[in-house]
Formats: C-alpha cells, structure tokens, sequence
C-alpha cells in the first residue's frame, strides 16, 4: 500500500470517479451541494431544469447545509420496533415507488437523517445526516454509481454546515482511498491523500 498526501495534484472535481483516473486534488467542496449536480434530490425530483415546488423548502434538502424537515403526508412505521414510530416513508411523486426514508434514530421527535431514491428505482442514492442534533447537515452521503451503497462522503468537521472532508471510494472495493481536505475552511480543497494499493 502507498499513501500520497500533500498540497493538491491531479485532475478537477468535476472529472468522473472510478478506474485508474483519480481525481486527487484542487476543486471546490462545495461543488456537490449545487442544485442539479451529480445525484443532488432536488427536492425530491430529479429534472431541475425549471421550477420546482420544494413545500417551502431552500434549495435542495440539506444543500444549504440546514437539516431538512419533511413537508406533506407520509407514511410512519417502527423501524426498531419498540413500540415507537421512528421513521417517515415518503412517495414525494406518487409512483408508488418511496422516494425519501426519515429516521429519528434518538427517537427525540426529530429526524437525525434523510435517504433520497432520485433516481425512482427504489435505492436511496443521497443521504444527509444530522450527527449531533444541531440542526446542520454534518454529513453528505452519494451513490453515485448505483451500486447500492454510498461510495462519496462530504463530513462537516467545523460544524458551520459545509463541507469540509471528502472521503471517496474510487474503485469501489469498500476502502476510501481518496481523502481531500478543505483545512482552511474557505470552500476549496488545499490538500489531498490518495491511498495506492
């Protein structure tokens, strides 16, 4: 195993993930939080190229690095199994299909992380987390090859509500081997850690 880290090296954010093209250096960490990009819920709906009814809501859910809170009807089940209701299951385009999972994991009556299924095929393929109850997103989750597991992680180390550390499994083998790190918290990438098997 080989471990490279420093200042940035290598290709943009915005070049695709996966095989020996690895991106490993400079871009924003923010790029993954703009409306329309990569696997980005929309709101739930995934053509964003006009307007889009959010409920109220502001920009995509947990893009603005606020935890979203759920607007219409759903569907409210026991997760665990203990007697209370913990989850929320909502159809957002009445498919059939649920295209966003709530958990109250604490139980507290708020919801600490949401799955998005933007694609319509029943797999979540985003997911916001709200580590600490705050009311911040602390962690962006993507899957962005549909593989059925999350392979980018977006962690908010400073608790400001944006990003800061990515963490991607390029090869998808369940290891990250890229780190990029934002140190200075300005929005953009200053170092980065490729790990080489």
């Amino acid at each position: 195993m080989y471990v490279r880290a420093g200042r940035p090296y290598g290709r943009a954010m915005t070049d695709s993930y996966g095989g020996s093209g690895v991106t490993t250096g400079g871009g924003s960490a923010r790029e993954w939080l703009v409306p329309g990009t990569h696997t980005d819920a929309g709101g739930g709906h995934t053509d964003v190229s006009g307007p889009v009814d959010d409920g109220g809501r502001t920009g995509a859910d947990g893009v603005d690095g606020v935890m979203p809170t759920p607007v219409g009807p759903g569907i409210r089940t026991d997760y665990d199994g203990d007697g209370t209701l913990d989850t929320l299951l909502r159809d957002t385009d009445g498919d059939g299909v649920v295209d966003e999972y709530w958990r109250d994991f604490d139980e507290d009556g708020r919801y600490e992380s949401v799955e998005y299924d933007t694609e319509g095929d029943g797999d979540p393929d985003r997911k916001v987390t709200d580590a600490d109850g705050d009311g911040r997103v602390d962690r962006w989750d993507y899957d962005t090859n549909d593989n059925g597991r999350y392979d980018v992680a977006l962690i908010d180390r400073n608790h400001d509500g944006m990003p800061d550390l990515e963490r991607v499994d390029t090869n998808h083998n369940f290891r990250v081997d890229l780190e990029r790190y934002d140190d200075d918290y300005d929005g953009d990438f200053d170092r980065a850690r490729e790990v080489i098997e």
